[in-house]
């Protein structure tokens, strides 16, 4: 029975137990894939392709790749028992090995592409924030020194000048749009009429108002976060927000300059990036299963 048994799974993989007799090859043990064999199946010694001949022939410890008792191809490893005339040979079908072999291949391609994939979507998302930031870099260069120049004319037109990202001028009095260009009204849904009439108190979070009040306490020059907006139509909209203050004279604020970013898409990416590792984890999990 323990000759019979193998350690793992499989659907071809035997023990044999052979010896000399004569000219001929003697299976010894009950055969897996042929029943009533032990002690009296004999194959001829000189076959040079058969495993067990081989194995006889060689009286040492070795490996050899040919065809078994059925004819089919066949791996196998043998080597002598000591004190005995007894060879013993474990040996599995060629076509299994093989078969695993391309699985394990295709399964650690596919984990390989999901890896490269994962690290390229990494790559891409962080050239966009760069680029991103090196623009509002640029764009608050530009604000700052137009504040300074206290040219509202040309405030204005480098304001509309930009239209990739959603801009707006605001008074920290009435807390309304003064104003705002058609990137942000298409980000937040409304037309400019409608968002004439808000102020931006009524789209501010609670949670940001403090912020807000340390600007106005003269405490920050302004603030840059994250957050999500409701649309008109009831749709979430992620954008990063960057909020300047411009000071007059006796350091008091006289309007504020707010860019608006629409990074929607920039989370929808980092979400498929994170499905992408999942996925990765999840492959990894069934391949080393």
């Amino acid at each position: 029975p323990l000759i019979q048994t193998w350690p793992t799974a499989s659907a071809s993989a035997e023990t044999l137990l052979i010896r000399h007799d004569g000219e001929s090859v003697l299976y010894l043990n009950e055969l897996r894939h042929r029943a009533g064999t032990a002690l009296t199946l004999r194959l001829p010694d000189n076959n040079p392709t058969l495993p067990a001949a081989l194995a006889l022939q060689a009286n040492k410890p070795g490996s050899a790749q040919g065809r078994d008792y059925r004819g089919i191809e066949a791996l196998a490893a043998y080597r002598p028992v000591a004190g005995t005339e007894w060879h013993i040979i474990a040996k599995v079908d060629r076509d299994e090995v093989l078969r695993n072999m391309w699985q394990n291949l295709f399964w650690i391609g596919l984990i390989a592409f999901a890896a490269v994939a994962a690290i390229m979507l990494a790559l891409l998302l962080l050239w966009r924030q760069q680029h991103r930031t090196q623009r509002l870099a640029l764009l608050a260069q530009k604000l700052e020194s137009l504040a300074e120049q206290n040219k509202a004319d040309q405030l204005l037109r480098h304001f509309y000048d930009l239209p990739f990202i959603g801009m707006a001028i605001t008074s920290p009095q009435s807390r309304r749009w003064l104003h705002f260009n058609d990137r942000l009204c298409q980000i937040l849904g409304y037309s400019a009429e409608q968002l004439s009439a808000k102020s931006w108190a009524e789209m501010t979070h609670p949670a940001d108002v403090a912020q807000f009040e340390c600007v106005m306490r003269g405490e920050a020059e302004g603030y840059t976060l994250d957050k999500r907006f409701i649309r008109q139509d009831g749709a979430t909209v992620y954008a990063s927000i960057d909020v300047k203050c411009v000071r007059n004279a006796e350091g008091q604020v006289d309007y504020f300059v707010a860019t608006v970013d629409d990074i929607t898409e920039r989370q929808r990416n980092e979400a498929k990036l994170r499905r992408i590792s999942q996925l990765f984890a999840t492959l990894s999990q069934c391949n080393q299963a």
